[in-house]
């Protein structure tokens, strides 16, 4: 992972209490906080229903992460988090909010190139 050091993470579990999924628990991974998707605070936890199973859940999945790369991906955390049944505390990072200046993911061009 730490190779390929991508800009956004997608994370969704299946198989596993999707309540005990924190970005904190992500954040902490040995070795990923010099990924740039964890230095910029772009880790996405989703919930397995909209990606797992196929159905008409994978239209509602699609329009999430949409709004997590291009549109607001703060309110399409949330949503998530509570599609999920995520506890509460699950959005908040081991550090607190980024720093100044901390790193930001490039932007990109309505379909994905880097700008």
């Amino acid at each position: 992972m730490r190779e390929r050091d991508p800009d956004v993470l997608f994370l969704s579990w299946c198989g596993t209490a999707e309540r005990r999924m924190t970005v904190a628990e992500v954040a902490r991974r040995p070795g990923w906080a010099e990924i740039s998707a964890v230095r910029a605070r772009r880790v996405h936890l989703l919930p397995e229903s909209l990606f797992g199973r196929p159905g008409p859940g994978l239209a509602e999945g699609l329009r999430l992460l949409y709004e997590c790369v291009y549109g607001d991906a703060a309110a399409a955390a949330q949503a998530a988090a509570r599609r999920a049944g995520l506890a509460e505390g699950a959005l908040d990072w081991p550090d607190g909010p980024p720093q100044e200046g901390s790193p930001q993911p490039e932007a990109r061009g309505a379909r994905g190139q880097r700008s």
